[in-house]
């Protein structure tokens, strides 16, 4: 898989999953948080063992290494499933029957006929598709009642903030292409719905 370098292909916008790259980027997570642990952990017991009980600074190591090691090891243990996932994660495609997220053995399509509109959070990281009512929600094949929308999927890239403006620009040409007007440039803000039953007693017949 290779991500197109220029205009959008006729046929297809095939973004790749990139999971090598999003990996280091990961693991690069993982170990910052071991190591920020550690540093936590040393503070902590200058602060306890010299400052507060009066020490010297040989008292550092009564903890010994294992003292040391086991609060970022655990550390790293919970936050390592933000690593295994990336071996999951799919690519997109863009093409005139939807919007995919293609994996090995599985191909999750929203088609153009079950979507209001396209469009990103914010901050241009994750891609929202607003499903129309009585579209099945892709993934889950469950029939809409009401309009909704759905974060479909984050372009990450976290350390690459280029690579994903360039993926942005892509999908927001791959769109246009294959569904024109379907795209808005207006932002994706979360809105908790909060329940009035006054209103919902107005709506039920």
């Amino acid at each position: 898989m290779s991500t197109p370098a220029g205009p959008v292909a006729a046929d297809e916008l095939l973004l790749p999953a990139e999971r090598g790259r999003r990996a280091v980027g990961h693991l690069g997570i993982v170990l910052t948080v071991m190591v920020c642990f550690a540093l936590l952990e040393v503070v902590g017991t200058f602060v306890g063992a010299v400052l507060i009980a009066g020490g010297g600074i040989g008292d550092m190591g009564l903890p010994g290494v294992g003292g040391y090691v086991v609060l970022p090891v655990v550390a790293g243990v919970l936050t390592l499933p933000v690593f295994i996932r990336t071996w999951r994660w799919p690519a997109l495609r863009i093409d005139a029957t939807g919007i995919s997220k293609v994996q090995r053995h599985r191909i999750e399509t929203a088609p153009w006929a079950a979507l209001d509109a396209v469009q990103f959070t914010r901050n241009r990281g994750v891609l929202v598709l607003r499903v129309r009512a009585g579209a099945p929600l892709p993934g889950t094949g469950r029939v809409l009642n009401r309009p909704m929308p759905l974060p479909y999927y984050p372009l990450g890239n976290t350390l690459r903030p280029w690579r994903r403006r360039e993926h942005h620009d892509l999908i927001v040409a791959a769109v246009q292409r294959f569904a024109p007007g379907a795209y808005t440039d207006e932002p994706w803000r979360y809105r908790k719905v909060r329940h009035n039953p006054a209103a919902a007693a107005r709506r039920t017949p």
